[in-house]
């Protein structure tokens, strides 16, 4: 019985007194082992977790449940479906026409009949190249296509309007041939009359036709010279076609 009460007022005496300066210490050392191991743990929870920087929809996943994977591995790739953009490859040669703002006309293969609209959203400084082509990826809105079921990597046709032309005349790009000084057409003034070469100054082009600003006059009469295969034999052929009038034409690339 003494020795329970002698031990009971030690007991007493020493939480009286506190803990020690060492225990204190070491109790502190564990609480900031813990905290940093806490902290370790939250960090390693975060790398663990992928948050998309923006709503999208998960349109492909390029790995699953125990793959190894690298840096450079694209695991899950997410696409806006609510604003859909195409982009248009532009050849070098014509990326100086385009502009911020151009109109744009937009079709897509899967969908003949349908025509959407949209601007050019950003000229690129930057091209590439690609078998020794250098183009560039312009970026394009699209409008207007809430009704129809697109799909990210669907094929688009797009025509940039870089220049608008009224009442002007128009020839067949294909009459236009490239002279010593410059660009010239055939021109005929009868079926059975002389031909000769007529140098022109041009101006817009959609590709098919060509604006002519100087050197032709309505109701010309101009050839188009173009190869056909007959026999496995290539043969020259000249078509002979009325210069046309432009009414008002939208003419891009």
């Amino acid at each position: 019985m003494q020795y329970n009460l002698d031990k009971a007022r030690a007991d007493l005496a020493q939480i009286e007194a506190g803990p020690a300066a060492k225990d204190i210490e070491v109790a502190e050392a564990k609480v900031v082992t813990a905290k940093a191991a806490l902290e370790e743990a939250r960090a390693a929870l975060e790398a663990a977790t992928m948050r998309a920087p923006f709503d999208g929809t998960v349109v492909s996943v390029g790995a699953t449940v125990g793959d190894l994977v690298s840096s450079g591995t694209t695991v899950v790739t997410l696409a806006d479906l609510s604003s859909l953009r195409v982009r248009a490859i532009v050849d070098e040669t014509d990326i100086s026409k385009i502009e911020i703002g151009q109109e744009v006309a937009i079709t897509f293969d899967a969908f003949p009949g349908s025509r959407f609209r949209g601007n050019v959203v950003e000229v690129p400084l930057q091209g590439k190249l690609t078998q020794n082509i250098l183009t560039y990826e312009v970026p394009v809105s699209l409008e207007g296509a809430e009704a129809v079921s697109l799909k990210p990597g669907m094929t688009a046709n797009v025509s940039i309007v870089v220049g608008r032309a009224e009442n002007v005349l128009l020839v067949p790009a294909l009459a236009v041939q490239q002279g010593e000084d410059g660009p010239v057409v055939l021109v005929q003034d009868s079926p059975r009359g002389q031909v000769f070469q007529t140098p022109v100054l041009l101006g817009l082009s959609d590709g098919v036709y060509v604006e002519v600003k100087k050197g032709l006059n309505e109701g010309d009469r101009v050839l188009v010279e173009y190869q056909a295969q007959q026999e496995q034999q290539q043969q020259g052929v000249r078509g002979l076609g009325p210069m046309m009038p432009g009414g008002t034409r939208g003419l891009g690339r």
